[in-house]
């Protein structure tokens, strides 16, 4: 049984997202869409700033293009098993690249930022409730 004093010890946790995508506009059309779903929405231009992130930030998905200057995004997914193997990862791109046990879920850009949003939704819910 729940008691109401159990939630001093709690708080809420929202999920941090990280978006990569050479496309300005595709980064702030995610962004807003996920922000608006309760997510905290981190954003990279390219494979090795996304890297980067992951080293300094506690990150729950990443959600990544493929077709990137440097490194593509299927790199970029194994890499980042390399480094956090259950990290999920989403591959949200215009043409679905060739199958990879790195990537979690495809999704395609033509189904909108609302399918994205409802992709991210069923990986990892944008809050939680954590006890200290």
């Amino acid at each position: 049984m729940t008691h109401p004093t159990d939630f001093l010890d709690s708080t809420l946790h929202r999920a941090t997202v990280l978006c990569v995508d050479d496309s300005p506009d595709m980064l702030f059309i995610c962004k807003r869409f996920l922000e608006a779903r309760g997510y905290e929405v981190l954003t990279a231009a390219n494979g090795e700033t996304a890297l980067k992130t992951l080293k300094e930030h506690a990150i729950d998905v990443t959600v990544t293009d493929n077709e990137m200057p440097g490194m593509t995004g299927l790199e970029l997914a194994e890499e980042i098993k390399h480094i956090q193997t259950n990290l999920p990862v989403l591959m949200f791109c215009g043409v679905r690249p060739r199958f990879s046990p790195s990537i979690d879920r495809y999704l395609e850009k033509s189904d909108g930022p609302s399918s994205l949003a409802e992709a991210v939704q069923s990986m990892v819910p944008a809050c939680s409730i954590s006890k200290h």
